[in-house]
């Protein structure tokens, strides 16, 4: 048996595995003990089956890193496009209407979010405004509380925004 010879019999073994249900372990295991028996060059066989694994791990991390890449995209297009869906509803209510649209296939109305601003380091604001964990960050859920109670957190300020909410 040729290099070239145990490479295609090597990818045989390995495209079992690319299957989408995958391969029967006691099935592939069995063809895989049957193969390298059958070979003169029993570690060549095995290095062939491991090199093979090898280029297709490596292939699949390259396919992981580009479709990470694309749900990142897509996650960023999906937010600018209700971005732009509720600019239209805001528009709606500046000329009086309401902001809502409500047709066979969906249902789209502009709610109100808060968020609370605060300086990056969180070090600035008062301890109480702080959580401390391996680092300092701003507990975000008392600074609102207290400004909502009508507390003045230095450094800190809510920030309302307007978005959509699809149905």
């Amino acid at each position: 048996m040729t290099g070239y010879d145990i490479l295609r019999s090597a990818a045989g073994i390995v495209a079992d595995l690319d299957a989408p249900e995958g391969a029967d372990a006691a099935t592939l295991d069995q063809r895989l003990a049957d193969w390298i028996e059958a070979s003169d060059d029993k570690h060549g066989a095995y290095f062939a089956v491991a090199k093979r694994l090898e280029l297709e791990a490596d292939e699949m991390a390259q396919l992981m890193s580009v479709m990470k890449k694309r749900l990142s995209y897509i996650a960023m297009q999906q937010a600018r496009v209700k971005a732009l869906a509720a600019e239209l509803l805001i528009a709606r209510e500046a000329l009086g209407e309401e902001p809502k649209v409500s047709t066979p296939m969906f249902r789209a109305w502009l709610v109100k979010t808060e968020a609370v601003s605060v300086p990056e380091d969180a070090g600035m604001l008062p301890e109480a405004f702080q959580r401390r964990k391996v680092t300092v960050e701003a507990d975000k859920a008392a600074i609102k509380a207290a400004i909502k109670a009508g507390e003045s957190v230095p450094g800190a300020f809510l920030v309302e925004s307007r978005g959509i909410r699809w149905t």
